[in-house]
């Protein structure tokens, strides 16, 4: 913080250490705007900013089929520009404090493995797989193991799959830890990315998470964002951002994608473990409490001096004054050296 006295101290304590040029606590703006169905409709639709409008297959995750439509599997039919969309229903018969509950949820396995190999009918690649806000919980568990099986057999039908999910409850976690599963343990090797966008108003919020190997997934990221806020009026935060942006130059394709254990980095790694340590460096600062008096050149040099006799030091401190109205101590030896500011 500089020495005690000069005419820059105060602005030197100010700026000592590291600090935020960028508060983290600036709160988020909230819209008055109260989110209704439509809101919710247009935040479905704009999502398929991730998917390209070429492909085979979509497939709608909805709640049970005898409980409540699905409004995204509607939405998305309505517009009409993909080529096949598919709903898979929750199962209807799963109660986890049920005797039976291992043999419902191994039913509900084979019942959903069955209906998306008819929906992909062996030939069709499946471009995304959007999870309504009634889907059940187990529903996640079952597609992440059907998934993860795929990885070994059907890998090529899902290895480009962008996985999307809307929800207007902040308990369905489940959700979100999907999207990051699937990014982590399916699409794995770069270009990979995931994202989680926030839409608040007063009373209620919806989020909004994605997973997709496209490589101008962030650009995609800000333009929905802009879009909903557009045609909504609803304020929107990005809050999860997971992967890199790649810069394009005109003219230029990459051959490859490279990982940092693509390169051999065993001389590099033996030359560090080989470095001997030649010095320790140690950083204290004392704050004054408010209840002691006044402190004074000839104190601070006192427990300087002790300092030094406990380290084992020679006593060879040089004192500084006349630049303030604390001092400079100094001590150097062979065995170190301490400086103390005050």
């Amino acid at each position: 913080g500089g020495m005690f006295g000069v005419s820059t101290w105060k602005k030197d304590v100010i700026s000592r250490g590291p600090h935020r040029t960028i508060s983290c606590d600036i709160e988020a703006d909230i819209s008055e705007i109260e989110i209704n169905t439509d809101t919710i409709d247009v935040i479905v639709e704009e999502s398929m900013e991730f998917v390209e409008d070429v492909g085979d297959l979509v497939i709608v995750i909805c709640g049970q089929i005898d409980s409540e439509p699905c409004r995204s599997a509607e939405v998305l039919k309505k517009k009409g520009s993909y080529k096949d969309i598919q709903v898979i229903w929750s199962c209807s018969n799963l109660n986890e404090y049920s005797e039976d509950y291992f043999h419902e949820i191994y039913a509900c396995e084979v019942d959903t493995l069955q209906a998306l190999l008819d929906a992909m009918d062996i030939k069709k690649n499946i471009q995304a797989v959007f999870f309504d806000s009634t889907a059940l919980y187990e529903m996640g568990q079952i597609l992440f193991k059907i998934f993860s099986n795929f990885k070994y057999k059907l890998h090529r039908l899902i290895e480009n799959t962008t996985i999307i999910s809307v929800t207007t409850d902040e308990g369905k976690l489940w959700q979100r830890n999907f999207v990051s599963n699937f990014l982590k343990n399916i699409l794995e090797k770069a270009p990979a990315f995931k994202g989680e966008v926030s839409f608040k108003s007063l009373y209620s919020i919806i989020n909004l998470n994605v997973a997709s190997k496209d490589e101008k997934f962030i650009k995609s990221l800000k333009a929905f964002a802009s879009t909903v806020e557009v045609r909504t009026g609803i304020a929107s935060e990005i809050i999860n951002l997971y992967g890199g942006q790649v810069l394009y130059r005109g003219g230029f394709e990459f051959s490859k994608w490279f990982k940092h254990t693509d390169y051999d980095q065993a001389s590099a790694l033996e030359q560090w473990n080989s470095q001997m340590q030649l010095g320790h460096q140690n950083i204290f600062q004392f704050n004054k409490s408010a209840s002691k008096p006044e402190l004074s050149t000839k104190e601070v040099r006192f427990l300087f001096d002790n300092v030094l006799y406990i380290s084992g030091a020679p006593n060879v401190a040089e004192e500084f004054t006349g630049m303030g109205e604390g001092c400079v101590l100094i001590a150097i030896w062979s065995g170190g050296w301490a400086v103390a500011v005050w």
